[in-house]
């Protein structure tokens, strides 16, 4: 089954700024409004400016990018070693694994979860697959980062 950008998809990220591109146009969109009855996504400020989201491709980071250093807001931090920290795992940082064995072993409540994932959303992470499915497209591939 065809996989498609809908707003299940993107959800998390919303609230975060996510920003949105269109391979034809070329150009970075933000999200003004999300009509629910239509399924459109308003990406000017004007009402009548509605698309579908299957014309868009998110802009995300790679899961991979769980484990190289990230600037967010002026800081530098590696995004595994962050997610470790909620968690209540605090090694030094040289300890890499993998987020699925991170959650298991660590996060043992369901706020600590939720928590992880806010944060993954706040730094545009691609856990759900959707670059490798077309749906997304690659931060690092753009010659501006457009969260900075």
């Amino acid at each position: 089954m065809e996989r498609k950008l809908e707003l299940q998809e993107i959800s998390g990220y919303l609230p975060y700024g996510l920003k949105l591109t269109m391979p034809i146009v070329n150009g970075v969109y933000n999200i003004c409004q999300y009509n629910f009855k239509s399924q459109k996504v308003n990406v000017y400020s004007d009402e009548h400016s509605a698309f579908s989201l299957s014309g868009y491709l998110a802009i995300l980071r790679p899961l991979s990018d769980l484990y190289k250093p990230i600037q967010h807001n002026g800081k530098e931090e590696i995004p595994i070693v962050e997610c470790g920290k909620i968690c209540g795992f605090y090694g030094d940082g040289n300890e890499l694994f993998n987020l699925e064995e991170l959650l298991i072993k660590y996060a043992t409540r369901i706020e600590t979860i939720i928590e992880t994932f806010d944060y993954l959303h706040s730094r545009f992470i691609d856990y759900r697959g959707l670059i490798e499915v077309g749906l997304a497209i690659d931060l690092n591939t753009l010659e501006i980062n457009p969260y900075l």
